[in-house]
């Protein structure tokens, strides 16, 4: 494949980190809001009748994290996604050249490995990857109960298993981000959106607060 002066722009794999990108928007946006709903649950209860409608906001918002966070990390069959573990045998597949080895470097050294052989990466790409999902096995056995038996379908009998804490959902999330930013710019070229700084939604939700009368509004667990 031909790279010009844009990287890969348009390309094939260009499409599926944006198919990817665009789930992790609303992934960023919702556990956004989820968190500071959650924070300010005090306050938003003492308004009266508004409690209800963020009672509502900060459901929809937890259903849809739930539903996406299974889609990324969502293995495919036949069909093919723009999830996380697909891009990499489309890579392979191509026998694309990464046009920039630091950002797989610096990925692999984050989630606890060597830096890879420049013979090998994919193969090194996807041990990370299996490993991270290893480890979070029963996480996202969780979100997977969640998501089929709760959320997408009503299933009769079903127990609203407790969902992993909100530290398990950044993380998740954090790993997706940290992914597509990789590849985008080993791959493609250029810089990707910075879903870590992007926080219109929860801007917009504390400005609300604010106008609805706290004057400290908690936007971190730690405060």
């Amino acid at each position: 494949m031909l790279i010009s002066s844009m990287g890969r722009y348009g390309s094939k794999i260009d499409d599926l980190n944006i198919g990817l990108s665009k789930v992790l928007y609303f992934l960023n946006e919702n556990l956004d809001l989820y968190r500071i709903i959650s924070l300010n649950a005090g306050f938003i209860k003492s308004r009266g009748r508004s409690k209800n409608l963020f009672a509502h906001i900060q459901k929809l918002a937890l259903d849809a994290f739930v539903i996406d966070i299974c889609k990324i990390y969502e293995k495919g069959g036949k069909y093919e996604l723009n999830t996380i573990p697909q891009i990499l045998p489309h890579i392979q597949k191509e026998q694309l050249e990464p046009l920039a080895s630091k950002p797989i470097e610096t990925f692999i050294q984050k989630y606890g490995e060597e830096v890879p052989n420049p013979d090998a990466i994919i193969e090194r790409l996807k041990g990370v990857l299996c490993m991270f999902i290893k480890k979070n096995k029963s996480h996202f056995k969780s979100f997977k109960y969640a998501r089929n038996k709760i959320i997408a379908h009503s299933e009769f009998g079903a127990y609203k298993d407790s969902l992993p804490r909100y530290d398990v959902m950044e993380k998740l999330l954090l790993f997706g981000i940290d992914f597509y930013s990789m590849i985008h710019r080993a791959y493609i070229g250029g810089c990707p959106v910075d879903y870590k700084r992007d926080k219109q939604v929860f801007h917009s939700a504390r400005t609300l607060l604010k106008d609805l009368g706290l004057k400290d509004v908690k936007e971190d667990f730690d405060d």
